[in-house]
């Protein structure tokens, strides 16, 4: 098993297809997991994903994965700029506190496509609501330690973990999210094609949030 390693499983719940932007896929750390690469396609209600791992001694795994969003529907007179979503993990030798394993975001094309590192971050767009999407956080752990809330994987990571490096132990992290039609309560919680069908109860408790309102970005 590597020292470090991330495991990123995608679960398209539109129905889209997801298009890899093959010059926007950057591996800043780190080889891919047994050739296991992002696909060049995530289509409708599917779910892949892809895996890296550190390769050399003290060093830990870092990219940006950059997805399309296809043929944004839109009849006149509404339209849809195209979508573009970015994938971020970060699995370090060394943790630091600012360390983030896993950031997300989707923008419209013409506000800009924004490299990381580096740059302002757009979260947004220009898009209506009908065809503004967006990615949430369905499952994680770390060295098959399960039950791990999300709001603990993504912000309290330092300190689950400090004790992890400490004792110079391997860090391997899985994720799976979602990309869902925002504030979409279908996308979120009947069309799971990487974990089943779950119903509110159970994703809230998943989730780690209790407010059915901000569960749904409401």
């Amino acid at each position: 098993m590597p020292r470090r390693s991330a495991a990123i499983t995608v679960s398209n719940n539109t129905d889209l297809d997801l298009t890899l932007i093959a010059d926007k896929v950057m591996r800043f750390h780190g080889s891919w997991t047994n050739d296991i690469e992002p696909p060049s396609t995530i289509p409708s209600k599917t779910c892949a994903g892809w895996e890296a791992e550190s390769s050399g001694i003290g060093t830990g795994t870092e990219g940006v994965v950059t997805y399309q969003i296809s043929n944004p529907r839109g009849d006149p007179p509404v339209f849809c700029q195209p979508e573009l979503v970015f994938i971020h993990w970060n699995n370090p030798f060394v943790w630091r506190d600012a360390t983030n394993p896993l950031e997300y975001w989707v923008t419209t094309t013409d506000v800009g496509q924004h490299d990381w590192p580096g740059g302002d971050r757009h979260d947004a767009g220009t898009n209506p609501p009908i065809c503004t999407h967006e990615v949430f956080g369905i499952y994680s752990k770390a060295n098959g330690i399960g039950g791990i809330t999300w709001w603990d994987a993504v912000v309290n990571w330092p300190a689950i973990l400090g004790l992890t490096a400490l004792g110079e132990m391997d860090i391997n992290l899985e994720f799976t999210i979602g990309l869902r039609l925002k504030g979409s309560v279908a996308q979120t919680v009947l069309a799971t094609p990487c974990v089943g069908p779950q119903d509110i109860r159970t994703l809230s408790r998943t989730l780690g949030q209790p407010s059915l309102r901000k569960l749904f970005h409401m």
